[in-house]
């Protein structure tokens, strides 16, 4: 139990002050709850006071973007796996759940134009430094980095409109609400920009070919250098303990795992022995937010679930 209260207590910390928007937040939401559920249900373990910490989610992200047309209010899917924990809801907290919902689609469509022209604004430069800056220059590492900020920039913007068009439409759907004229231009012109993204990306397709795997390369010779200095650490500690072996046993894994192709898999066990390995506290601040993001890159480089307009 107290697990999971330290997990959503530093999951909702992380998202604050973070745009909810993004569909890796939502999700990184998503992955203490479902949790939470399989505890109480396995155990029928009934705690108002973390249930209480859970339901509170949802001022932060009312709706969690799954996948495509699949949209899921927080709320509604405790109450429907945990409906032995919905004492603890009174009329008061239904009702606040309501009225956010309504609140976070009103503000959604209200800031949609300003969204729409930043969007557009950051295409066309982003565009422009593609065409103009996409080569190997200086040095093999300089050129690397150039690259690799260019394809995660442009990865980025794509799935941070897909991401947007997709909420607006699930959101009209899920509340019923009918969507205004000026709410489908917008989108309208989203989706332009994300073809002009994947125009832009196939024109250039044979350099990124050749260039995303030595990408990937960098971003793994990083987590490799970093994980071997913090295991040289742990070893060399006089207070050797059975802790410290399961982080190092943690770290050995994500090297492994690394040394391979960058599948889908691999990336998930990295993700599960990466928190093990953070809970010894031998990673500082700055480590654990380059690791998660290095993975993060890892499992971006897939522009075509990115650009995806069919949902």
């Amino acid at each position: 139990k107290q697990w999971y209260q330290r997990r959503v207590a530093i999951t909702a910390g992380e998202t604050a002050g973070q745009s909810t928007r993004d569909k890796d937040i939502q999700l990184s939401l998503l992955s203490p709850v479902t949790l939470y559920i399989f505890y109480c249900t396995v155990f029928h373990v009934q705690d108002k006071k973390t249930f209480r910490n859970i339901w509170d989610l949802h001022k932060r992200v009312p709706f969690i973007h799954v996948f495509g047309p699949v949209i899921l209010p927080l709320t509604s899917f405790l109450k429907r796996h945990l409906p032995f924990c919905c004492k603890f809801v009174d009329k008061k907290m239904d009702a606040a759940v309501v009225t956010n919902r309504q609140s976070y689609l009103q503000t959604t469509v209200q800031n949609l134009n300003k969204d729409t022209v930043n969007f557009t604004a950051q295409v066309a430069a982003w565009c422009a430094d593609l065409t103009e800056g996409f080569t190997m220059e200086g040095t093999v590492q300089t050129g690397l980095e150039k690259i690799c900020r260019l394809l995660t920039n442009g990865i980025l913007l794509a799935k941070n409109i897909s991401s947007l068009v997709a909420m607006i439409m699930n959101m009209h759907s899920t509340l019923s609400k009918p969507i205004t004229k000026n709410s489908v231009m917008c989108c309208i012109t989203l989706l332009q920009q994300l073809k002009i993204i994947e125009c832009v990306f196939s024109e250039k397709e044979e350099i990124f070919a050749m260039s995303v795997s030595h990408v990937i390369q960098q971003l793994t010779l990083k987590v490799l250098n970093s994980m071997e200095n913090l295991k040289r650490k742990l070893t060399q500690d006089k207070k050797y303990s059975y802790s410290s072996l399961d982080i190092i046993a943690a770290m050995n894994l994500i090297q492994n795992c690394m040394n391979g192709c960058c599948s889908v898999p691999r990336n998930v066990i990295c993700q599960i022995a990466l928190e093990i390995a953070q809970q010894g506290k031998t990673m500082s601040n700055d480590d654990q937010l380059m690791f998660s993001n290095i993975l993060q890159k890892r499992k971006k480089y897939r522009l075509r679930l990115c650009v995806d307009t069919t949902a």
